[in-house]
């Protein structure tokens, strides 16, 4: 488990039993990580808005 996880630089924080999946690493390819994280707020925008 990290000590620390950070998503854009921005450490958030994580359940104390949370389990962080993460797909198999390769060169050139873009991995996958499934996490649990508290969020007081979500924003997805489209790609355009970012």
């Amino acid at each position: 488990m990290p000590s620390a996880v950070r998503i854009n630089g921005v450490e958030v924080a994580i359940p104390a039993d949370a389990t962080i999946h993460m797909g198999e690493i390769s060169d050139g390819e873009f991995v996958t990580v499934t996490l649990t994280v508290f969020a007081r707020r979500v924003t997805i925008p489209a790609e355009d808005d970012l």
